[in-house]
């Protein structure tokens, strides 16, 4: 994902410009000049030495862990990711200059296990190399202690980090912090703040707030305040201590936290909480303080409990708090360790003292972050972990939470977990994933199907692919593409990639149930490369097309109308699924889709789903239907020849 730190002279290999990776493998690359080595390590990536000298060789690997993203605030295309790898060392914070098209990572000083949180201070980053930047995470155990509390701060845009440990206790060989998983900034903590609820414009900012699982579950240093930007911190923790119940441990964990820009003291954080006793009992969800985190009260009524309990909510994993309608916020929950569990989205009008459902749209993954649009009154996004048999991906509403839509084009099924919004591009979104940093550039998609208008009003019959007599652009149950556009597509750090050349395709939902299945997500092409080869026992198919996957929110059943313009297929063509044996399960492979898929014509096929059935990806409970697939035909016998 870009350039590591290496000691020439030494020939040292070096990651965090401190610490040595582990190596894991090492090739011997014979050359007419002598003996060239590779090696791949587990935090550093690949490096090459030639002549003695060691340098990365990472050009096209993008297999870093990223949990945290930072978009500057007045510098567009800027961007800084956070490495968390769950090993040691971590390879600190990556920078881009450039949307994420090539990345550097500086990060002297920093030394990490994991970096878990990024917060840009917005009054001291008048350019990238000035800028003021907090980092939260886990520290390097060495020596039988840990290096550092997990906090580190940067004044020059990240090439050097120091150490903001003072007013932590060190409690060798504890984590004194465990892990940093948040960090705050009251953007009124300045010298003369403007009036509520405007931001200050000249800094620096001094007030900071941080959440961490702190040493072991102690119940102490969960929550930490510095009023000096950092240099000294001390203890606000107010939440339930740990409790044994019926012989088990319950404690408490706090993750995001937030501040009400109309009124500094109000703070909000949200928790999960870990029980390993057979009774319910301790308080978790949400937490409110109105004075600064002098005391902490418990405001979670509306999300949904743990069965059997009065106060031990679902884990809320993501806040977000609108700065400009005092009192509004959002939360996610998930009832941690269920089976198939998925994130919800509430909201509260009243600064928590009740939470309402507001997640139509949501059907799958685990909701790690909520970001507000600052640009766009209105405008939500979430990032969702999940895994290729129950996707994650990245939501958007435009409402203010009260439907939502994936936009989750290009990703993998694992999701993302951190996003950023460019404040001066605000088309323009980050996302961390297990896989680096990926780049969206959101294109006008007026019906929110996934594909951007211009695609659409580009398609056969002068954008009416379905001639049905209204423009594409205008349905959102009704999607034309091409497998040649990556338009509105999430791309990896490095630029776009195309799926290949095809004719343009349309999808046409027909409900089974008025009034429903009226919404198409994530409408794609898949590169027919991008999947296993489809192939049983001695026969195997050939998919000469590309491959279609979309999503049908709010559909108990439909039928799919596909039409490959322009493509006839034979006289033996199939309509084949690749997906689980059933909704929800992981065994993903091709399989005979020919009860459920019926020949229209020449082009066209008719696909029947129905929601928590073989056909889709998602549970019944999840309200939608996930469907991919395409045709093939049967070309090579058991003696091996057409």
């Amino acid at each position: 994902m870009g350039n590591f730190a290496v000691d020439a002279s030494a020939g040292q290999i070096m990651v965090n410009a401190t610490d040595s990776p582990r190596i894991v493998d090492l090739v011997i690359v014979p050359t007419g000049d002598g003996d060239d080595l590779i090696v791949t390590t587990e935090e550093a990536g690949v490096f090459r030495r030639v002549g003695g000298t060691w340098s990365a060789s990472n050009t096209g690997i993008r297999a870093t862990n990223v949990r945290a993203v930072a978009a500057h605030p007045h510098v567009s295309g800027t961007v800084f990711a956070g490495s968390s790898d769950g090993a040691s060392p971590s390879q600190g914070v990556f920078r881009s200059v450039d949307a994420g098209a090539q990345w550097s990572v500086p990060s002297t000083g920093l030394r990490a296990k994991s970096v878990r949180s990024l917060m840009i201070d917005p009054t001291a980053a008048a350019s990238p190399t000035s800028t003021v930047i907090y980092a939260g995470g886990q520290g390097v155990f060495e020596s039988n202690a840990y290096v550092n509390a997990g906090l580190w701060k940067s004044s020059d845009g990240g090439m050097s980090w120091s150490d903001i440990n003072a007013g932590i206790p060190s409690t060798s060989p504890s984590a004194p912090l465990g892990t940093v998983r948040a960090i705050a900034l009251d953007v009124r903590s300045c010298v003369n703040p403007p009036p509520a609820p405007m931001p200050c414009s000249i800094g620096p900012l001094s007030t900071v707030y941080a959440t961490s699982t702190g040493a072991f579950g102690v119940g102490s240093f969960r929550i930490i305040k510095s009023v000096d930007a950092g240099a000294l911190w001390s203890d606000i923790d107010g939440l339930p201590p740990r409790m044994t119940s019926n012989g088990g441990l319950q404690f408490v964990t706090p993750l995001p936290i937030v501040i009400d820009p109309h009124d500094s003291a109000h703070l909000y954080v949200g928790s999960y909480a870990s029980l390993s006793g057979a009774e319910v009992g301790i308080a978790n969800g949400v937490f409110r303080s109105t004075d600064g985190g002098d005391n902490w009260g418990l405001y979670s009524s509306g999300l949904p409990l743990r069965s059997g309990s009065t106060q031990t909510h679902f884990d809320v994993y993501a806040l977000a708090i609108d700065a400009q309608i005092a009192g509004t916020l959002w939360a996610s929950a998930i009832e941690t360790g269920a089976a198939g569990a998925v994130s919800r989205i509430f909201k509260t009008i009243d600064g928590g003292a009740q939470w309402l459902p507001s997640s139509d749209g949501i059907t799958g993954g685990d909701i790690r972050q909520l970001v507000v649009d600052p640009t766009t009154p209105g405008t939500l996004y979430a990032a969702a972990l999940g895994d290729t048999a129950a996707p994650g991906g990245v939501y958007r509403s435009r409402d203010g939470a009260t439907t939502w839509h994936s936009i989750s084009i290009g990703l993998d099924g694992a999701g993302a977990s951190a996003l950023a919004v460019d404040t001066l591009e605000p088309s323009r979104l980050y996302a961390g994933t297990s896989a680096g940093v990926f780049v969206l550039e959101q294109p006008e998609d007026g019906d929110s199907d996934g594909i951007p208008d211009t695609v659409e009003t580009a398609g056969p019959n002068g954008g009416d692919g379905n001639a049905d007599g209204i423009a594409d652009a205008l349905q959102p149950q009704v999607a034309t593409f091409s497998a040649k556009s990556s338009d509105g597509h999430w791309q990896p750090e490095g630029g776009p990639s195309t799926t290949g050349s095809a004719d343009y395709i349309t999808v046409e939902i027909e409900a089974t149930n008025p009034g429903s299945c009226a919404q198409l997500v994530d409408t794609q092409a898949v590169a027919v490369d991008d999947r296993p080869s489809d192939g049983v026992a001695s026969t195997r198919f050939e998919h000469v097309l590309p491959l279609v996957r979309f999503e049908v929110l709010d559909c108990p059943g439909a039928a799919a109308l596909v039409t490959f313009h322009g493509s006839p297929q034979g006289s033996d063509a199939r309509f084949r699924f690749h997906g689980p044996s059933q909704p929800g399960s992981d065994d993903l492979r091709w399989r005979n889709f020919d009860d459920r898929a019926t020949r229209v014509d020449a082009q066209s096929w008719r696909l029947r789903l129905d929601a928590g059935a073989f056909g889709s990806y998602r549970p019944a409970t999840a309200g939608s239907i996930l469907f991919e697939g395409g045709v093939g035909s049967d070309r090579v016998f058991a003696n091996g020849f057409d």
